[in-house]
């Protein structure tokens, strides 16, 4: 089964997968492609990052892992003679995958019992066995080491890799241009050594990937594979498979591969296989049978423009673009030959081209379908429109929840991700050395933490960090990148230093300010040099030794309109937007401040100040009593949550009624003081079915006028008739 779980979902949680990623595991399981929608749970802790036999991998569910299942307590299903068999690390429809020790050897291994298989083609589970062994000796490949077929139950064992996938990698996002052609060069090689002695993968992607010791990528999972000269159809992984894959009747192609290699440097590139961030998801989530998915997938593909990879991230180059838009062709015959075709021309492209970093934006909402209703009276039209509204409103602020949650999450992610840098920067020793030297710290700025502070700077780019500070512990500044007159004078005063919420009066005396004791996100303050709004966030130097003490704050401030990825947000013709509204006190000491907004990204870009927008008084206590939820662990209440009747203070183009949904910004499970807004015009949600009822009103019309002429023609017929007789 090829299926994409939730990989936000803790280790032993059992969240429902969205159908829409999900084929079936073999072709012999009708009773599976008859029950779509499937249910999975992520793998057991202890297999991160193993190659789990039959498919399994962490970050994929190749075998139907459920964590809810695992039990450390359980026993394994038999002993197997030569391993020491340690803990489970899946369950599977046909069996468990216990990690094992060889006893001779001192080697971790994978064992995967066949200990469910009963009513299911067996010669279908031994294929991924007989492919792993025909390719033993090819070490791009994981692993078989043995297989016990004649034991009761039976199992094979293959090698252990603990050092993830590269699904799990593409999570924290796309990689850089060349760590993503080698990988691609890697798993080439890999598919032309298994093409060559006749054996097609099938369902190439990135959960098939996994790392060794080295971080060499190694190809694995041939429970879809197919030889050559096979007639059996095989299904791959949506957005990675081939459209003329996704079809029943198929016959296996080496293009296939193909295919899939392109939809793998296409998703390492961009962060997301092709097609999956567009209105094909909508589709195939209506979808409830594998045949209506097949059909959609396929007919979706052959219908798109082929997509264009720099189109999605700056920096990649035309060579490379090409390689990556024949691999995806949706006619075979216009697509690479082989996988050799596709190793050539990235070793010509490799030989011309540079290498540079890229990023990605991108994302849709979904789409609203209404049916209409047969010729009725004025009375059941104004029925029919009221129901509509009901409906399409529901469904719309549903869309608004989930989009919102996702803002609020990307938005916590961030803030945690430079605390994380910033953490990880303090614990620099000769750093720590430095601001410990004496009580008070350095009492000037210092060279040697201004070069190790640019050299953060430098390595840390992509948190677009406006500027990195290095405090001592009475707020004098002692380095800054980039450099400014401000270092060497004392920002005691400013809330990152000190961490109060507010800003103390510049002659605030040193000795009566005390540096922060945990991470923290300062108040929003305007940048005099630049016009812009910065926020810094700031975590203590703690000292060495027994008796710990903070010694001095590391800081970075980052402009508000540069921060995260908040979508959905673009211009005031988006249905969605996403708006990030401040919770606390800003520097003028009031609430609501619209932190980043559409209107003011334009603004940005232009170069023009920003306006200072606010939530109104009601908006305001709303968020006021959203955050009071979460500091004592309520649930959020419902009713605080929503507002049909939104008036967003920006107004101009953002003028009119609004549905909003709200929710606030948490970091390690913490209230920030921010909140994100996802809003959508209700003129945008309603006016399909103001148009609806305008139509049927029409018909309606239509309608009686000509049941009313075809009553005076036949009355005037019989009349006629009857006076002739």
């Amino acid at each position: 089964m090829s299926l994409e779980p939730d990989s936000s979902a803790p280790a032993h949680a059992l969240p429902v997968v969205d159908p829409l990623y999900a084929t079936q595991d073999t072709l012999g399981s009708t009773a599976l492609a008859q029950t779509l929608p499937i249910e999975l749970a992520t793998p057991h802790a202890a297999g991160q990052g193993a190659a789990l036999p039959g498919g399994a991998t962490p970050g994929s569910a190749k075998a139907g892992i459920s964590a809810s299942l695992l039990d450390l307590d359980h026993p394994p299903p038999a002993e197997v003679e030569g391993y020491e068999i340690k803990q489970p690390l899946g369950r599977g429809a046909y069996g468990t995958v216990w990690l094992a020790i060889q006893k001779n050897t001192g080697k971790s291994v994978a064992i995967k019992f066949y200990a469910h298989a009963g009513g299911i083609d067996f010669h279908l589970l031994r294929r991924e066995v007989e492919s792993l062994a025909f390719l033993y000796t090819e070490r791009d490949i994981v692993q078989l080491l043995a297989v016990g077929w004649d034991h009761n139950p039976p199992y094979y064992v293959m090698e252990y890799l603990g050092h993830g996938s590269l699904e799990e990698r593409l999570r924290s996002g796309p990689l850089p241009i060349a760590e993503a052609v080698n990988i691609t060069k890697v798993i080439a090689r890999a598919l032309q050594k298994a093409h060559g002695r006749g054996i097609l993968h099938c369902d190439l992607k990135p959960a098939n990937v996994l790392f060794d010791g080295s971080g060499k990528p190694r190809l694995c999972d041939f429970g879809q594979s197919r030889l050559s000269t096979d007639q059996k159809p095989s299904l791959g992984t949506f957005f990675y498979m081939a459209p003329e894959q996704a079809d029943l009747l198929a016959v296996p192609d080496a293009r296939w591969d193909v295919y899939a290699l392109g939809a793998m440097l296409y998703a390492m590139l961009v962060g997301s296989p092709p097609y999956r961030e567009g209105p094909m998801q909508p589709l195939l989530r209506r979808a409830t049978t594998l045949p209506e998915r097949l059909r959609i997938y396929r007919e979706f593909l052959l219908c798109s423009r082929p997509p264009e990879v720099q189109h999605h991230r700056r920096g990649i180059d035309q060579a490379l673009g090409k390689i990556v838009s024949r691999c995806l062709a949706t006619d075979p015959a216009q697509r690479y030959p082989n996988v050799q075709a596709v190793l050539t021309a990235i070793e010509q492209r490799s030989a011309r081209q540079q290498r540079r970093p890229l990023l990605l934006l991108g994302a849709l909402g979904p789409a609203l379908l209404l049916v209409g209703t047969s010729v009725v009276a004025l009375k059941g039209v104004r029925v029919a429109v009221q129901t509509s509204s009901v409906a399409v409103t529901r469904r719309a602020q549903e869309a608004s929840q989930f989009a919102a949650r996702f803002v609020a999450e990307t938005a916590g992610r961030e803030i945690d991700r430079r605390w994380n840098v910033l953490e990880q920067a303090a614990l620099e020793p000769e750093l720590r050395a430095v601001l410990s030297a004496s009580p008070e710290g350095p009492k000037e700025p210092h060279a040697e933490i201004q070069r190790w502070l640019e050299a953060l700077s430098r390595d840390n780019q992509d948190l677009t960090a406006a500027s990195w500070l290095v405090t001592s512990v009475t707020g004098l500044q002692v380095a800054r990148s980039p450099k400014s007159d401000t270092i060497g004078k004392n920002w005691g005063f400013r809330d990152y230093f000190h961490g109060l919420g507010h800003e103390l009066p510049r002659e605030t005396p040193p000795s009566q300010i005390q540096p922060i004791q945990k991470p923290h996100r300062s108040v929003v303050f305007p940048s005099q040099a630049t016009r812009t709004r910065l926020v810094a966030f700031s975590v203590p130097i703690w000292s060495r030794g027994p008796t710990r003490k903070v010694v001095g704050v590391l800081s970075m401030t980052v402009e508000l309109g540069r921060f995260g990825e908040l979508h959905p947000s673009s211009s005031s013709s988006d249905r969605q937007i996403a708006v990030l509204v401040d919770g606390r006190e800003d520097w003028t000491g009031h609430k609501g401040l619209v932190l980043q907004h559409p209107h003011l990204s334009e603004l940005l870009k232009q170069r023009l100040p920003l306006p200072p927008y606010r939530m109104d008084e009601r908006h305001i206590r709303t968020i006021d009593e959203l955050r009071q939820a979460v500091s004592i662990g309520q649930s959020l209440p419902t009713g605080l949550l929503y507002d049909a009747h939104y008036r967003d203070p920006v107004r101009g183009d953002y003028g009119g009624e609004w549905l909003m949904t709200m929710r606030p910004v948490l970091a390690r499970g913490s209230d920030t003081g921010w909140v994100v807004l996802v809003q959508e015009r209700v003129t945008d949600i309603t006016a399909p079915v103001a148009s609806l009822g305008r139509s049927l009103l029409r018909i309606g019309v239509i309608g009686l006028a000509l049941m009313a002429l075809m009553w005076l023609l036949l009355w005037w017929s019989v009349r006629r008739t009857w006076i002739r007789s």
